[in-house]
């Protein structure tokens, strides 16, 4: 388990505390979800962009948020 697993969009692996000597199980935002997120957010904001800077920034909130919803942070 040292190197990790996949699950339901997280990434679990066992890491050593900073600063202590114990060890905990930590969970991540697997890679192909935050791949997936930067990938509309490029689409989204691209340079050449006509679009109004109150609308992409409106549609960059509704993105994230349904991304904290989905990976239960707050």
């Amino acid at each position: 388990m040292s190197d990790g697993f996949d699950f339901v969009g997280f990434r679990i692996q066992w890491r050593r505390k900073r600063g202590t000597t114990k060890w905990c199980v930590y969970t991540f935002i697997a890679d192909r979800p935050v791949r997936s997120l930067k990938d509309k957010i490029r689409a989204l904001t691209g340079r050449l962009s006509q679009q109004a800077p109150r609308n992409v920034l409106i549609r960059l909130n509704q993105m994230m948020r349904g991304r904290s919803t989905t990976s239960g942070t707050r």
